[in-house]
């Protein structure tokens, strides 16, 4: 029972060592005991974030906000992933994103951070 929790804190040792790679094989372990856990999603998005592969993070962070939808964190960072994109067109679901996360109860500084993006 306690080695999902294991494997989940492993991974965001990985992620925040920058060894991603590992990172995301210790997430297909932890999802395969937890498949419908929104955290390894979001974790999972973390790390191909670090990576720079940000089309996939964001469909990580979309599973996460689909299964936990009152969870800001993978609102949050969706909204960080459209805020960053180059053309401003792709930008604007970020707005309707970061607000929806100052909604949920909790002012992050990185969701104001978000917005901000926008209007540089």
């Amino acid at each position: 029972p306690e080695q999902p929790a294991i494997l989940l804190q492993l991974a965001r040792l990985l992620i925040d060592s920058g060894q991603t790679r590992a990172a995301l094989a210790r997430l297909r372990e932890f999802q395969q005991f937890e498949p419908d856990d929104p955290t390894g999603y979001a974790t999972r998005g973390d790390a191909l974030q670090a990576v720079g592969e940000s089309a996939r993070a964001l469909a990580q962070y979309e599973r996460a906000a689909a299964l936990a939808p009152d969870w800001w964190v993978p609102l949050n960072n969706m909204a960080w992933i459209l805020a960053t994109r180059p053309e401003p067109a792709q930008r604007r679901p970020a707005a309707e994103l970061a607000a929806l996360v100052l909604r949920k109860r909790r002012i992050r500084v990185a969701c104001l951070q978000a917005l901000a993006k926008l209007g540089s």
